[in-house]
């Protein structure tokens, strides 16, 4: 019987490699299994609360825009947010998963901490650009077909987006202003005429 294993080396150790691989792929499972519950209680929440989003009124109690703009807004919202959490859902996951196959985190998650730092001080406009797209969006300082004034430019609003917003003016001229550069907002479409 020695002679079956001899390849293989000692039987016993075999039964507990065996064992200790089958424990491991347990884990894995039961890790799988967890995060797609909790991505899939997350992803009800946001639904719901983008659900209650297009309810929501303002200060005055009139609607927020146009229902069509409330549903781009919430839209836009909710796929941010999916985004967001679907990135920090994967990554804890597979930090977990590379945890229980054996893999030292430490240098992993220094070498990342460092990383991140150094496109963190690269990326600052753009996470600004972002931040102040979804704040423009979330507060509905103006929508896609409105007449606003922004810096230097007077037009229709023509796209409204997380990074930048495009407006056409009177001749026909196109204007993309990143989203992080507006600090003063004239909207001509709101307000009694």
């Amino acid at each position: 019987m020695n002679q079956c294993f001899g390849m293989f080396g000692d039987p016993q150790k075999l039964a507990d490699i065996s064992a200790k691989v089958g424990v491991t792929a347990l884990k894995i499972l039961l890790v799988l299994v967890i995060y797609l519950i909790v991505k899939k209680i997350v992803e009800k929440i946001i639904t719901a609360w983008g659900k209650k989003m297009l309810t929501i009124t303002n200060k005055v109690g009139e609607k927020v825009g146009s229902p069509e703009a409330a549903a781009a807004r919430v839209v836009t919202m909710e796929t941010v947010l999916r985004s967001t959490v679907n990135f920090v859902l994967g990554f804890v996951m597979i930090m977990i998963l590379l945890g229980m196959v054996g893999i030292d985190l430490a240098p992993l998650l220094a070498t990342a901490g460092v990383a991140g730092l150094a496109v963190g001080f690269g990326a600052q406009k753009l996470v600004k650009d972002v931040v102040s797209g979804f704040i423009i969006i979330a507060e509905n300082q103006y929508a896609v077909g409105e007449r606003v004034t922004i810096g230097g430019a007077t037009g229709e609003v023509l796209e409204l987006g997380i990074r930048c917003t495009r407006i056409k003016d009177d001749e026909n001229n196109i204007h993309i202003l990143s989203n992080g550069d507006v600090s003063v907002v004239v909207n001509h479409s709101r307000g009694e005429a």
